[in-house]
């Protein structure tokens, strides 16, 4: 496996140990976090800003991706892709809060929307996984 320094240097950003810690935190758990949770769990090695500073490198960088929930938070999550993967529909488990990236849309479906120029586009789905609904039976 990668490391998160490795990571970070190919994107051309200074590895430093809160990047790192953040960047570690998403690739470790494959689940999403808002700022508020994520700064809840490194809330006694690292302040609010420094936080927020990690998740806008990292998500300028392309190592992290953003989507709002359906309760309006901004949730960001480990995910490389690119551009033209923008229309990538994802699934979050509302029990264990990971995110998991669906199969790509249908080509017919991408057909309809040529000639449309799509600034912003989210494809979320929310319930619960097939792992949490197994630990409820």
């Amino acid at each position: 496996m990668v490391s998160c320094k490795s990571l970070l240097e190919e994107k051309g950003i200074k590895p430093t140990q809160n990047r790192q810690k953040v960047l570690d935190c998403f690739i470790s758990t494959n689940k999403g976090f808002s700022n508020t949770d994520l700064f809840k769990s490194f809330e006694l090695k690292m302040d609010r800003v420094s936080v927020y500073r990690c998740l806008q490198d990292l998500l300028e960088a392309g190592l992290l991706q953003c989507i709002i929930d359906f309760e309006g938070i901004r949730i960001y999550y480990y995910e490389t892709r690119s551009e033209k993967d923008r229309l990538q529909p994802h699934f979050k488990c509302k029990a264990c809060q990971q995110i998991s990236s669906l199969p790509e849309l249908p080509s017919s479906y991408r057909q309809l929307l040529d000639g449309f120029k799509i600034e912003e586009a989210q494809f979320l789905l929310e319930g619960t996984c097939q792992q949490c609904q197994q630990k409820h039976v």
